[in-house]
């Protein structure tokens, strides 16, 4: 399935507008009403699923979704900010936009969309507490994914995606939010699409990337990479760009390749923690241990999240960087989990990193006389902190 030929946008006249809008005002509704709900505690234990929404770079504030076990469970949005220093906890907020998308990284507050109508998507923005329209609703075929992300001048983008020619592309159409309307800013195909989805451009401030796709404001889109390594379709990964010509690729059996010529030449990288450089090749990746990225903005420096059970009983979880060309980092060395009162031990279940140099690592939920609560490890700089409790507190309506 490939998008609409020539970099012109979907088709949308009058009719099409018009329908859009009463789509999108019926979804205003709905966002209208999140703030008036009166729930009950959220019942939160070990069998809830956490998953990442977004992160906004320049608080520090991620959003993630709290779902609980069994049909019909109440969906939560969980604000994790300063993780309720003062003992207040951390706040909990109802979810009540269906079909909502993953939202944005990046440094603004934290974007997603929503569904308006079989062909329409509404960009929205999570601002005190709920989620509220962010310019009007665009037509999108309904086969598209979208992900939402900013540039370094703080202007929001959307970038719609759909299935390229061949199994490692992507058709981009990318729209930019300048004056309130959402104006197209030309499509490509790319490839080593990966997630959160696009990132800002250090040396481009009106710029995003989304795989090996460039996209601005000023210019016509263009690929940045000349290729990716040569893998099977059964390995293929995720592109991580880390400047002009710089970049990773991780690929889907946790094995790092690095180039430093913009994908002219790819060379494997055989570096792991805990000081066995050059011995990753005799280890068996995906068994022996795995390799991820943090879930947050990328840099300049290449962020891994190392879960290792080579020669170990005990699966530890490392924290490394990569400052290019080739110095490796191992910022925190933990347990992969986190044992407390009851019988079984909370594993790891996301690291997030909501800055530079601070980490978010989460051992999932767990139920108490007290209440319910996420069980959360945080490095900031070189200081990692014990496993501690944070409460969850519904928002007052």
């Amino acid at each position: 399935m490939s998008g609409p030929r020539g970099g012109r946008p979907p088709a949308g006249g009058h009719a099409g507008r018009a329908g859009r809008r009463a789509a999108a005002a019926l979804l205003a509704l709905a966002l209208a009403g999140a703030g008036t709900l009166r729930a009950e505690t959220p019942v939160c234990d070990a069998s809830a699923t956490l998953t990442p929404i977004g992160i906004d770079a320049s608080s520090g504030l991620a959003l993630v979704s709290l779902v609980g076990a069994g049909d019909g469970a109440q969906r939560w949005i969980v604000e994790l900010g300063e993780l309720g220093a003062d003992g207040s906890g951390a706040k909990v907020y109802p979810d009540n936009v269906p079909g909502r998308y993953s939202g944005s990284v990046g440094k603004g507050k934290i974007l997603s969309v929503a569904p308006c109508g079989a062909s329409c998507l509404q960009v929205l923005r999570w601002d005190q507490g709920r989620w509220q329209s962010l310019g009007e609703p665009l037509s999108a075929p309904a086969s598209s994914s979208a992900s939402a992300t900013y540039d370094g001048a703080g202007a929001p983008w959307l970038l719609l995606q759909q299935r390229g020619e061949t199994p490692d592309s992507t058709r981009v159409l990318a729209y930019r939010l300048e004056h309130g309307d959402w104006m197209h800013r030309g499509s490509m195909v790319a490839t080593g699409v990966g997630e959160p989805g696009g990132h800002a451009v250090a040396q481009q401030p009106d710029a995003v990337t989304l795989g090996s796709a460039l996209l601005s404001a000023s210019a016509r889109p263009k690929s940045w990479l000349e290729g990716l390594p040569a893998v099977p379709s059964d390995r293929r990964g995720a592109l991580i760009r880390l400047g002009p010509a710089d970049a990773a690729y991780l690929a889907a059996d946790a094995v790092l390749y690095r180039t430093a010529d913009g994908g002219k030449r790819w060379q494997r990288s055989t570096w792991a923690p805990g000081g066995r450089e050059g011995l990753v090749g005799s280890w068996r990746q995906g068994l022996d241990f795995s390799v991820d990225v943090p879930y947050g903005p990328q840099g300049s420096a290449l962020d891994l999240v190392w879960f290792d059970r080579r020669g170990s009983k005990e699966e530890r979880l490392y924290l490394t960087r990569l400052h290019p060309p080739d110095r490796w980092e191992t910022l925190a060395d933990l347990p992969a989990e986190v044992k407390t009162k009851g019988p079984e031990p909370f594993p790891v279940t996301h690291v997030l990193k909501p800055g530079n140099d601070s980490w978010l690592i989460l051992f999932g939920c767990a139920a108490t006389a007290e209440g319910s609560g996420l069980i959360v490890r945080t490095l900031t700089g070189k200081e990692l902190s014990p496993a501690r409790f944070v409460p969850l507190r519904v928002a007052a309506p």
